[in-house]
């Protein structure tokens, strides 16, 4: 358990969310999610009163995600710091398929016909493997099933920002505004980010490189 605590309590050492219980109620969730990743809600606490309040924290207005990424980056930065390496930058995207969940608010579609969402994440690695945290993060999805009738011409007039590809760009320049200069970042990323304005994107930033 000691090591649980220390791992929230320094992990999200600045969060401010406006309402201190709820600061509180945050930490005490991450202390029990904490070494237990591979479980459930459930089963990650002792009784069905704090698993009840976590998803009661989970729908709460106040819980800011960015707010949370944000003090988490801090922490990932520190740690990076730390290790004086080289950092490898490892971008891809999870889908987490809602498919049965047809009555929830805004949700889109992950691919074809499947509803979820899609999170683009961005790990900081040592080259030894140990993963230090997450340097970016975004989130999205399509309002409509596949649209098929587009054509290839069609396509190519949208701009980068307009396109889904867009987020390997925004990912790489999102990590390099949270980390210290002078760092030297490797971006690691599947045959999805071998495209031109990515390596465009690192070319303009002397301390990142590529490898995919």
């Amino acid at each position: 358990m000691r090591k649980r605590i220390w791992f929230s309590m320094e992990e999200f050492s600045t969060l401010d969310l406006s309402l201190k219980w709820l600061e509180q109620r945050f930490k005490r969730t991450m202390e029990s999610f904490a070494g237990l990743l591979d479980k459930s809600i459930w089963l990650c606490n002792e009784n069905r009163a704090e698993a009840k309040a976590i998803y009661r924290l989970l729908s709460n207005d106040g819980l800011d995600r960015e707010e949370i990424l944000r003090t988490h980056q801090e922490a990932t930065v520190r740690r990076i710091i730390q290790t004086r390496k080289t950092i490898l930058a490892v971008q891809d995207t999870t889908s987490l398929n809602y498919n049965n969940q047809t009555k929830m608010d805004r949700i889109g579609y992950i691919c074809e016909n499947a509803l979820g969402v899609n999170i683009h994440n961005t790990l900081a690695v040592t080259t030894d493997g140990l993963v230090l945290g997450v340097l970016a993060q975004s989130s999205f999805n399509r309002m409509q099933a596949s649209n098929n009738t587009l054509t290839h011409d069609s396509k190519k007039l949208r701009t980068l920002a307009d396109k889904e590809s867009y987020r390997w760009v925004q990912a790489l320049g999102e990590s390099a505004e949270v980390l210290p200069e002078g760092m030297k970042v490797v971006t690691v990323c599947d045959r999805e980010g071998d495209i031109y304005e990515l390596f465009d994107e690192a070319d303009s930033r002397v301390s990142y490189s590529l490898y995919g």
